[in-house]
C-alpha cells in the first residue's frame, strides 16, 4: 500500500507549491477559503506560512497535499488559512493532517472553510465530527450597469478628524478582524469608508470597501456595512461612492442568515456567485 510522503517546502519548490495551488483554487471542485482574487494574494499567504514553517506539503500517489494555516497560541486556535489544496485524496491528505496538528496542536481549535462545490472538502468536514459554524454568500455587482441611485440621509467620507470615532464604532460593531480599524486607516488610499451621523453629529452607521486591480479592470470588496440605523441608505452610498471612483465590479461576502442584507443586495442587482462553509472543532 502507498504511504503518504511528507516533502518539505523549500526556496526552490516554493514557486511550484504556490502555481499548484492557486489551480486548485481557481476550480470550483478543489477551491478553499479564503476568498482572493488575484494569484499574488495567494502567494502573499504561502510565502508568510513559509516563513513561520506553517506551509504543509505532502505526496500520495504522484498527487499533492498543500496545507497553509497560521496559529494563534494565545487563543489556542489554528486555521487553514488557504485550506487543503489537492486535486485528489483529500480524505487521505486531512487525515495525516489531523493526526500532526493534534500532536502540535492539542485542545486548540481548529478552523477551515470551502465552498460547497469542493464536495471532498464538504463530505469530509461532515463525516469527522466538525461543527458547521456559518454559511457565507459571495455576491457581486457589474457596475458597467448599476444607475446611480439618490439617497435622502446625509453621508461623509471617512476624515481624520473621524479617525477616533471611526475607530471605536468598527471596533463595536466589526470586532477584531483582519482589517481593524487601525490598518484601515493605515491603508485608507485603497479603501472607500462612508460614515453616516444623525443630527448630533454622533455615527450611527459605516460602510467600507477595500479597492483592487484585476487583469485591467477595478474591483472593490465590501468588508463592512454596520449600524444602529438601516443600512440601505449608506449601503447605497457606499455603491455610488465606488461607482464615481470607476470601479468596475463590487464583492461581498455576507452571511447566511443576514435576510435583510442579502434582500437589499439582490434588490440593487447584486448575483449570488459562490458560497462558503466555516467548519471548526477542537483537536
Amino acid at each position: 500500500m502507498t504511504k503518504i510522503k511528507e516533502i518539505p517546502v523549500t526556496i526552490e519548490n516554493l514557486k511550484n507549491v504556490i502555481d499548484y495551488a492557486w489551480e486548485r483554487y481557481q476550480d470550483k471542485n478543489t477551491k478553499f477559503y479564503p476568498v482572493v482574487d488575484k494569484r499574488d494574494d495567494l502567494e502573499s499567504i504561502y510565502k508568510q506560512a513559509f516563513m513561520f514553517n506553517d506551509l504543509w506539503l505532502y505526496e500520495y500517489e504522484g498527487v499533492w497535499g498543500v496545507f497553509p494555516l497560521i496559529e494563534d497560541h494565545e487563543m489556542m486556535f489554528v486555521q487553514a488559512n488557504g485550506g487543503l489544496a489537492a486535486i485528489a485524496y483529500f480524505d487521505v491528505f486531512m487525515e495525516t493532517i489531523e493526526e500532526r496538528l493534534r500532536d502540535s496542536y492539542k485542545d486548540y481549535i481548529y478552523a477551515a472553510g470551502y465552498p460547497s462545490s469542493n464536495v471532498a472538502a464538504i463530505d469530509y468536514h461532515e463525516k469527522h465530527q466538525y461543527v458547521l459554524d456559518e454559511v457565507a454568500l459571495r455576491y457581486e455587482l457589474d457596475l458597467n450597469h448599476f444607475s446611480t441611485v439618490q439617497t435622502l440621509v446625509s453621508i461623509e467620507h471617512l476624515m481624520p478628524y473621524d479617525f477616533e470615532n471611526f475607530k471605536s464604532f468598527h471596533k463595536s460593531y466589526v470586532g477584531d478582524v483582519y482589517w481593524t480599524a487601525t490598518q484601515i486607516i493605515s491603508h485608507l488610499e485603497r479603501w472607500v469608508v462612508l460614515l453616516e451621523k444623525d443630527e448630533n453629529d454622533e455615527l450611527v452607521s459605516i460602510a467600507g470597501a477595500i479597492t483592487f486591480e484585476k487583469d485591467g479592470e477595478w474591483y472593490a470588496e465590501i468588508y463592512f456595512v454596520e449600524g444602529e440605523s438601516p443600512l440601505s441608505s449608506i449601503l447605497v452610498s457606499l455603491i455610488n461612492a465606488l461607482k464615481d471612483q470607476s470601479i468596475q465590479n463590487i464583492l461581498y461576502l455576507v452571511e447566511e442568515k443576514e435576510s435583510n442584507m442579502i434582500e437589499m443586495l439582490e434588490g440593487l442587482g447584486f448575483e449570488l456567485k459562490d458560497d462558503y462553509l466555516s467548519f471548526r472543532k477542537m483537536i
